[in-house]
């Protein structure tokens, strides 16, 4: 009658299929804000470690590597930060 398959569930139960197609597209949207903001916040505080690192470095007269030590910055992300000062 409306040109629509109707599909059907294990217990023979009509399943709404815009339902879950609009489900399906709000989740997927929910993630990709989730991840984005992830994002966002993970490039701040690399951000603002860079410029607490440079800001150090120019009160301290230390290098790169002493100015990160003395931050207790974890050696496995030094090179990290290395590379955006």
């Amino acid at each position: 009658m409306t040109g629509f398959d109707i599909s059907l569930d294990e217990e023979g139960d009509v399943v709404d299929m815009m339902n879950a197609w609009e489900n399906g597209l709000n989740q997927a949207r929910n993630d990709a804000f989730l991840a984005g903001q992830a994002d966002g916040e993970s490039k701040g505080r690399d951000s603002t470690m860079v410029s607490n690192i440079r800001n150090l470095m120019e009160t301290s007269g230390w290098d790169a590597r002493q100015t990160m030590d003395a931050l207790k910055i974890p050696a496995n992300e030094q090179e990290k930060y290395a590379k955006q000062l």
